[in-house]
């Protein structure tokens, strides 16, 4: 993804509800397979991260891998820099 593409897909998403339970904010940063978006939680108010992985250049499709992922990020949640994991879902 480049820097355009990242700002096209902001504007997109902007204000749609995701997964039934988080309004997206706004972007926050991208990477070779997503983007990490900031988002307001429906029920509760809080903002959260969400990171979204894109379905065509993701290695993460893999099963596998994505679970990977999500036990590596939930052992960081000490971390001051690392924000706390809270969820994994699929959408789609």
């Amino acid at each position: 993804m480049n820097r355009e593409a990242y700002r096209v897909l902001c504007q997109s998403l902007k204000g749609k509800k995701v997964l039934g339970k988080y309004i997206i904010e706004e972007g926050i940063g991208f990477g070779s397979y997503g983007v990490v978006m900031s988002c307001k939680e429906i029920l509760g108010g809080r903002t959260l991260a969400i990171k979204m992985l894109s379905v065509e250049d993701s290695p993460y499709l893999d099963e596998a891998n994505f679970i990977n992922e999500i036990n590596q990020m939930a052992k960081l949640y000490r971390c001051p820099n690392i924000l706390q994991f809270i969820l994994a879902e699929r959408h789609g």
